[in-house]
Protein backbone atom coordinates (compact mmCIF):
# COMPACT_ATOMS: atom_id res chain seq x y z
CA UNK A 1 0.00 0.00 0.00
CA UNK A 2 1.09 3.69 -0.91
CA UNK A 3 2.00 5.55 2.14
CA UNK A 4 3.73 8.30 0.92
CA UNK A 5 4.47 10.21 -2.53
CA UNK A 6 7.34 12.94 -3.23
CA UNK A 7 8.06 14.93 -6.21
CA UNK A 8 11.12 17.61 -7.21
CA UNK A 9 11.77 19.29 -10.21
CA UNK A 10 15.00 21.53 -10.03
CA UNK A 11 17.33 23.21 -12.42
CA UNK A 12 20.22 21.39 -12.79
CA UNK A 13 22.42 24.80 -12.58
CA UNK A 14 20.64 25.40 -9.01
CA UNK A 15 23.63 23.17 -8.29
CA UNK A 16 27.12 24.56 -9.83
CA UNK A 17 29.75 22.42 -10.58
CA UNK A 18 31.87 23.16 -8.04
CA UNK A 19 29.59 22.49 -5.30
CA UNK A 20 30.06 18.78 -6.99
CA UNK A 21 33.62 18.84 -6.09
CA UNK A 22 35.06 16.28 -3.38
CA UNK A 23 35.97 18.46 -0.41
CA UNK A 24 32.90 21.20 -1.13
CA UNK A 25 30.87 21.52 2.31
CA UNK A 26 27.48 20.68 0.21
CA UNK A 27 29.04 17.59 -1.89
CA UNK A 28 29.97 16.71 1.83
CA UNK A 29 26.51 16.92 3.49
CA UNK A 30 24.39 15.57 1.15
CA UNK A 31 26.43 12.52 -0.93
CA UNK A 32 26.93 9.15 0.70
CA UNK A 33 30.53 7.80 0.42
CA UNK A 34 28.94 4.71 -1.79
CA UNK A 35 27.47 7.34 -3.80
CA UNK A 36 30.25 9.18 -4.25
CA UNK A 37 31.71 6.28 -5.22
CA UNK A 38 29.33 5.18 -7.85
CA UNK A 39 29.32 8.91 -8.94
CA UNK A 40 32.86 8.51 -10.40
CA UNK A 41 31.83 5.76 -13.30
CA UNK A 42 28.67 7.68 -14.23
CA UNK A 43 28.28 9.98 -17.24
CA UNK A 44 28.04 12.80 -17.02
CA UNK A 45 29.21 12.80 -13.44
CA UNK A 46 27.54 16.18 -12.20
CA UNK A 47 23.96 15.40 -13.83
CA UNK A 48 23.97 12.25 -12.26
CA UNK A 49 24.54 13.58 -8.68
CA UNK A 50 21.90 16.42 -9.62
CA UNK A 51 19.29 13.81 -10.34
CA UNK A 52 20.31 11.80 -6.88
CA UNK A 53 19.85 15.21 -5.10
CA UNK A 54 16.22 15.91 -6.67
CA UNK A 55 15.50 12.05 -5.71
CA UNK A 56 16.33 12.80 -1.97
CA UNK A 57 14.49 15.60 -1.81
CA UNK A 58 11.24 13.36 -3.28
CA UNK A 59 11.76 11.00 -0.70
CA UNK A 60 11.94 13.34 1.78
CA UNK A 61 8.18 14.55 0.83
CA UNK A 62 6.87 10.75 0.58
CA UNK A 63 8.22 10.32 3.91
CA UNK A 64 6.62 12.92 5.43
CA UNK A 65 10.13 14.08 7.04
CA UNK A 66 10.96 16.25 9.07
CA UNK A 67 14.24 18.01 7.91
CA UNK A 68 15.13 18.76 11.80
CA UNK A 69 15.57 15.25 12.93
CA UNK A 70 16.63 14.23 9.73
CA UNK A 71 19.86 14.27 7.69
CA UNK A 72 19.72 13.94 3.77
CA UNK A 73 23.18 11.96 3.67
CA UNK A 74 20.64 9.34 5.21
CA UNK A 75 18.71 8.94 1.86
CA UNK A 76 21.20 6.93 -0.19
CA UNK A 77 19.98 6.76 -4.22
CA UNK A 78 22.28 4.31 -6.36
CA UNK A 79 21.77 2.23 -9.27
CA UNK A 80 21.83 -1.60 -9.38
CA UNK A 81 23.33 -3.34 -12.30
CA UNK A 82 20.89 -2.53 -14.93
CA UNK A 83 21.14 1.13 -14.35
CA UNK A 84 17.91 1.57 -12.57
CA UNK A 85 18.02 3.57 -9.23
CA UNK A 86 17.34 1.84 -5.39
CA UNK A 87 16.69 3.60 -1.99
CA UNK A 88 17.91 2.84 1.32
CA UNK A 89 17.55 5.04 4.39
CA UNK A 90 19.38 4.68 7.24
CA UNK A 91 19.55 6.58 11.03
CA UNK A 92 16.87 8.80 12.00
CA UNK A 93 14.56 8.34 8.48
CA UNK A 94 14.96 4.94 8.76
CA UNK A 95 13.73 4.30 12.01
CA UNK A 96 10.94 6.81 11.30
CA UNK A 97 9.87 5.06 7.63
CA UNK A 98 10.30 1.59 10.19
CA UNK A 99 7.79 2.96 12.59
CA UNK A 100 5.07 3.89 9.57
CA UNK A 101 5.39 0.02 8.11
CA UNK A 102 7.45 1.91 5.32
CA UNK A 103 9.20 -1.40 4.11
CA UNK A 104 10.34 0.22 0.21
CA UNK A 105 10.80 3.44 -1.59
CA UNK A 106 10.25 3.26 -5.02
CA UNK A 107 12.09 6.18 -7.28
CA UNK A 108 12.51 7.46 -10.55
CA UNK A 109 14.83 9.97 -12.26
CA UNK A 110 15.50 11.77 -15.03
CA UNK A 111 16.56 14.67 -16.57
CA UNK A 112 16.18 16.79 -19.73
CA UNK A 113 18.54 19.62 -20.85
CA UNK A 114 18.39 22.15 -17.54
CA UNK A 115 16.02 20.31 -15.43
CA UNK A 116 16.37 17.16 -13.12
CA UNK A 117 12.80 15.65 -11.87
CA UNK A 118 12.53 12.91 -9.47
CA UNK A 119 9.84 10.88 -8.31
CA UNK A 120 9.31 8.56 -5.05
CA UNK A 121 6.47 6.42 -3.69
CA UNK A 122 6.61 4.91 -0.03
CA UNK A 123 5.25 1.21 0.56
CA UNK A 124 3.98 -0.51 3.14
CA UNK A 125 4.37 -3.95 3.40
CA UNK A 126 0.70 -4.51 4.82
Amino acid sequence: MVAGIGTDIMKMENIPASSLMSGDAFFEKVYTAAEKRQAESAVPRNDWLRRRFAGKEAVFKALGADPEHARINEIEILDDRTGAPHVELYGALRAAAESRGIGRIHISLSSDGEYALAFAAAETMD
